[in-house]
């Protein structure tokens, strides 16, 4: 199945204000309703019957105590915290699912890599097909095959990934019986956006207070924000693009860091250099933006790129290390979608 590519619940928009501080996706808030909406209803033993594909989403009722890390839900120790595998189908061969899966439905920090987020979209998003590695002719056969030729799992249990099978999840026959309802493309994005960021839960969640954030992921509010420099505050322009720069690192004496806003930015080791898109401290756009020497790179760089989010002619400084710093420079670049 395909989906329209919206960011957006409504699909009005390709980018929308998610208002101040950052964007939280966590287990109890987010993931569990979304479960139990559109997916507990054939993925549950209660009552003694067998959960679709051995995969059971009403198990949150139970606490499980996992090795060095304390006590979770059981739904959420199914679907990322067993990568031992306890629960479910089991690996040919091998007693685990092994790094980097945090169970058969999810990988770690890797959403387009993971089946659960096969089965919501319909087909695999990791650019292999079925035929790329050998796997079981079905889940939990047992036995290992490449492109119909049987094969010795001793030899090559090690090659196997997981195959995506069946229909997208919720089955479309289960939503027109009015079984289940359907996931919307927000549903999905944020289990997308779960997975990629490490599958958060907050272990002080209490159901009759969600307001209370716990002292776990909640209260960690420093993480990557992008900041829009341009349209800047009340200017109807359309916005094509946003960038963002970082610092160089392990300078190199024979050799000079440059970092662009923008299309045609380039990056070498050594001194770093800012170069603008707009004006800044009486420089034209595209020229080296003259800095104080005198801070660290990576402080003077992430000076730069918060002051140059601004928009306007404040000081953008750079700054030269006196010694190798073990940060890797980070330069990105987003293309941003507009309708």
């Amino acid at each position: 199945a395909k989906h329209d590519p919206q960011y957006d619940a409504a699909g009005a928009t390709a980018v929308r204000d998610a208002g101040p501080g950052p964007v939280n996706v966590e287990y109890h808030r987010h993931i569990a309703p979304i479960l139990a909406r559109s997916c507990a209803a054939c993925h549950s033993a209660q009552d003694g019957q067998e959960p679709a594909g051995k995969l059971d989403l009403t198990a949150d009722g139970e606490l499980l105590q996992i090795e060095n890390l304390g006590k979770f839900p059981g739904t959420y120790v199914r679907l990322a915290l067993d990568e031992r595998a306890r629960f479910g189908h089991k690996p040919v061969r091998y007693d685990s699912w092994g790094y980097p899966q945090a169970s058969r439905y999810i990988r770690k920090f890797q959403a387009r890599r993971s089946l659960l987020v096969w089965k919501l979209f319909g087909e695999r998003l990791d650019g292999f097909s079925n035929d790329d590695h050998p796997s079981e002719s079905q889940p939990g056969a047992g036995d290992i095959v490449h492109r119909g030729e049987q094969l010795d799992p001793e030899r090559h249990a090690s090659r196997m990934d997981i195959d995506f099978t069946g229909s997208s999840m919720p089955p479309p026959d289960a939503v027109a019986a009015g079984k289940v309802q359907p996931l919307s493309d927000e549903d999905r994005r944020t289990i997308l956006r779960w997975i990629d960021l490490g599958c958060p839960i907050d272990l002080d969640f209490h159901p009759g207070f969600p307001e209370h954030r716990g002292y776990g992921w909640m209260l960690d509010d420093n993480r990557p924000i992008l900041t829009l420099a341009r349209p800047r505050e009340q200017e109807d322009q359309p916005l094509d693009r946003a960038g963002t720069g970082g610092s160089a690192a392990r300078p190199h004496p024979d050799r000079h860091a440059r970092l662009r806003y923008g299309p045609g930015r380039e990056e070498l080791h050594g001194q770093s250099e800012l170069r603008g898109e707009w004006p800044a401290r009486g420089c034209e756009p595209g020229r080296a933006v003259p800095g104080d020497r005198s801070r660290s790179l990576g402080a003077q760089a992430r000076r730069a790129a918060s002051r140059a989010a601004l928009g306007d002619d404040r000081c953008i400084r750079a700054g030269c290390p006196g010694k190798p710093y073990e940060n890797r420079a980070a330069v990105l670049d987003w293309q941003v979608n507009r309708r």
